[in-house]
């Protein structure tokens, strides 16, 4: 066997070990946002892939980089954050805002050059917006990472960005055991599960597996409307689509993938399990 292998064999547990053991040292003394970006759901090199994977099925693969820099910077903010889902975790997208718009946007949201720009901003953004067109949305790179929160977007009364839908879709593409694995390290499942904000699944008296799911379910519906693709392929259907309305959300499905449905095989009604035969198969 390969000497690079097995030293690597023999190295990586160990330091996997020490990481382990250096972050339960570290967990009472540091915010639980700092954890979720450090350990827990919110890992800042495991959710940005999520978020890309999410984002490939949606919109396409992500070619520009300045997506990529998104991906990696827009929960940043939940660093030092007492809370995830409080009055100060809610504000987390403006760390991530503020390094997109220094990094890429050379033009205000009126398309007027910005006179305090970086020299960065001018060399770099110019060029990217020249090769890979300007910012998806309509929107300056700023409000493309801020408005990905949908609390945000209530206050300030403006649509959520693509990156938004993006964010959503990776809950539901990322393992259930991982994501479990990851918020019960870090102790932010009990925050989440114990939100009784409007249109959120509280997850009282249910198992923690089971909050996950009803959850996704919830999410896939959300992702599925508002970007009108197929909660299932999630492949565009704004010109043709299905709708179940006993299904949470109100998803819509392609004409393939409704076939495999209980409402297309008649057995629609009061209750239609369209949503959970569909999701489990």
């Amino acid at each position: 066997m390969n000497v690079n292998l097995l030293i690597l064999i023999h190295v990586l547990p160990l330091f996997i070990l020490m990481f382990m053991g250096a972050a339960s040292a570290l967990r009472d003394e540091l915010s639980i946002g700092t954890r979720s970006v450090l350990y827990g759901y919110h890992q800042f090199l495991i959710h940005p892939l999520f978020v890309a994977w999410g984002w490939w099925k949606l919109y396409g693969f992500p070619w520009d980089p300045r997506l990529w820099v998104a991906f990696f910077v827009h929960d940043l903010g939940y660093i030092g954050k007492p809370n995830m889902d409080g009055d100060e975790g809610e504000q987390h997208p403006w760390v991530g805002a503020t390094i997109m718009g220094e990094l890429f946007d050379y033009r205000d949201q009126f398309g007027h050059r910005r006179p305090l720009r970086s020299p960065f901003t001018e060399f770099i953004g110019r060029p990217l917006d020249f090769i890979f067109g300007s910012c998806p949305h309509g929107m300056t790179w700023y409000c493309f990472a801020f408005y990905h929160s949908r609390f945000l977007c209530k206050r300030y009364e403006t649509e959520p960005s693509k990156l938004c839908y993006a964010d959503k879709l990776a809950i539901v593409i990322a393992p259930t055991w991982l994501q479990l694995r990851l918020m019960n390290f870090t102790g932010e499942i009990h925050e989440y599960m114990e939100c009784k904000e409007q249109g959120r699944t509280n997850g009282e008296g249910l198992p923690q597996r089971e909050w996950v799911e009803k959850m996704k379910d919830e999410v896939r519906g959300i992702v599925s409307e508002k970007t009108e693709t197929c909660v299932v392929c999630h492949e565009d259907c704004s010109k043709h689509a299905w709708m179940c309305d006993q299904a949470p959300g109100f998803p819509l499905w392609c004409q393939r993938c409704f076939e495999q449905t209980p409402c297309w095989r008649g057995e629609h009604g009061e209750g239609c399990p369209t949503m959970i035969a569909e999701l489990k198969a």
